[in-house]
């Protein structure tokens, strides 16, 4: 039987953007991802504190965060034809792991982009989540999925 404690530890999903961010939770006991909120990327500042208050709020013990390999590049970090776009995330990451002292973790989310568009095209209902939140989740949702 699951317990359904409502105050149970999550895992908090990423799905990084210059203008905004995807956000997805998970509850460790269910392991299952769901969009929850986008916010809108007005700086490092801005969002290292919204970021901050989210996982105090949330009681957040890791974060997963979306890198943007390309579908040519194998899954290793520390590759020598990294991307410009590869490199920012990679210093978000850092920055959050520095900053909010929480274990973060980078995680493939190549082709998440093209499943939630596939997803909403598939339902007969309009989906009320931000795509970017969406993103989230299936990064996420990926993550947990393989652990």
């Amino acid at each position: 039987m699951v317990n359904f404690n409502l105050t149970s530890q999550k895992f908090l999903g990423i799905d990084y953007g210059r203008k905004r961010i995807g956000l997805a939770l998970a509850d460790l006991e269910l392991k299952i991802a769901f969009p929850e909120t986008v916010i809108e990327n007005k700086g490092e500042k801005f969002v290292i504190a919204a970021l901050g208050d989210f996982c105090q709020k949330e009681k957040v013990v890791k974060i997963i965060i979306g890198m943007p390999y390309s579908l040519g590049n194998s899954f290793n970090q520390g590759q020598k034809n990294t991307s410009v776009w590869q490199k920012e995330v990679e210093k978000f990451a850092e920055t959050l792991k520095k900053k909010i002292k929480i274990p973060v973790i980078l995680e493939d989310e190549r082709l998440s982009t093209k499943i939630i568009r596939s997803y909403k095209k598939s339902l007969k209902t309009k989906v009320d989540y931000p795509e970017d939140a969406i993103a989230a989740a299936v990064i996420l949702q990926n993550y947990l999925d393989k652990n």
